[in-house]
């Protein structure tokens, strides 16, 4: 029984697509490009919004094309293999594009906040690719989480006062949590978890890699 209302139901669809996993890369490199304090904030703003077209294309336009076409063709989704099983050929399809996107950015000469921030949304999804073996992590929440940690990681490193700027960010994470619980997608368990994943592991790889 569903205890949520159609509205509410609504809201929580909307926000699952509009923070969908293969979104929030080409989101994360949107606000840093354009977040104040960073050098980037320099740079031209046709060249920047080509940037992010660019990142667009490589992180969500093509992976969500390539998976779409391999289980339009039976390609690599074996019919024995169900649930999260199967869902591991398509995060290996996302990993290897997240990764040539990251080598492709350092191949342009941008700065390690840039690169890092990519190469923490690889690794979080390596882990998750994992985990998800035998846990349904969210992967929705760990992407917001890595979104608001990315940017925080930026923020607090470079002793910025903009740190209210990420209060979106944070209600956004919570926006995401709520909406995977209202459509019974994940547990609270595996909510938090997801959080604590994105949390987690960007901060790590930003002080590591810059």
């Amino acid at each position: 029984m569903n205890d949520f209302s159609p509205t509410e139901i609504h809201f929580a669809r909307f926000f699952s697509i509009l923070f969908h996993p293969l979104l929030v890369p080409v989101l994360g490199f949107s606000c840093l490009l354009f977040f104040p304090g960073h050098p980037a904030i320099m740079l031209p703003t046709s060249y920047k919004w080509l940037l992010i077209a660019l990142i667009f294309i490589s992180t969500a336009v093509i992976p969500g094309l390539v998976i779409r076409i391999m289980k339009w063709l039976h390609i690599a989704f074996p019919s024995e293999l169900v649930g999260q099983n199967r869902e591991g050929f398509s995060f290996i399809v996302v990993l290897i594009c997240y990764y040539f996107t990251y080598k492709l950015l350092q191949r342009l000469g941008l700065d390690g906040y840039i690169t890092s921030l990519l190469m923490g949304f690889t690794a979080t999804l390596f882990i998750l690719t994992l985990t998800r073996l035998q846990w349904n992590i969210s992967l929705h929440a760990a992407a917001a989480g890595s979104l608001f940690s990315a940017l925080a990681s930026f923020t607090f490193a470079n002793t910025l006062y903009e740190g209210f700027l990420l209060l979106p960010l944070l209600l956004i994470c919570g926006i995401v949590a709520s909406s995977r619980l209202i459509l019974h997608k994940n547990s609270p368990a595996q909510v938090y978890a997801g959080l604590l994943t994105g949390i987690m592991v960007n901060p790590v790889l930003y002080f590591l890699l810059t």
